[in-house]
């Protein structure tokens, strides 16, 4: 029997996060490491939780240690206005948790990430492509940092 495919969720104690983790971890095949700063409301059946912020410097070595094929990035803030603790988790949080994913070798990284990146415009198309411009407005904290992510995100690629 082949052995599961490890997977590490951020932001398991958040609504995305816990629904996720729920769902792999319920699934046969994978071992479900949940990450967070504070532990789920529920518990998850079959999930490995580890209590720690993702701008842990250890982040690396226990993605290599656990074998981490797959990191599903769901630690997020949303916050209207900009602020300096939202921009340390969302921005700041996310350069970090990409930079462990490659340092450990990582296979797969998937994030969570919003329409509103795009910004509504009255250009727009009805369906818009990935590499359409970030025009989100900056003015709202929460889509200030998406769109910040996104082009950090357009780079490390």
């Amino acid at each position: 029997m082949a052995s599961a495919r490890a997977v590490l969720v951020t932001g398991v104690a958040g609504y995305w996060g816990g629904q996720l983790a729920a769902r792999l971890a319920a699934q046969p095949g994978f071992h479900v490491i949940g990450l967070d700063d504070t532990p789920p409301e529920d518990d998850i059946k079959g999930l490995d939780f580890i209590q720690a912020n993702v701008r842990n410097p250890l982040l690396s070595e226990l993605l290599r240690d656990e074998q981490v094929d797959t990191v599903c990035h769901l630690a997020f803030v949303d916050s209207t206005r900009p602020s300096e603790q939202a921009f340390e988790t969302n921005v700041m949080g996310t350069i970090q948790t990409l930079a462990a994913c490659g340092l450990a070798g990582v296979r797969k990284v998937i994030l969570k990430s919003s329409t509103l990146v795009y910004g509504a415009q009255p250009t727009n198309s009805a369906f818009l492509r990935e590499n359409h411009p970030l025009a989100g407005s900056r003015g709202y904290g929460y889509v200030r940092d998406l769109v910040e992510v996104e082009a950090f995100c357009n780079g490390f690629r």
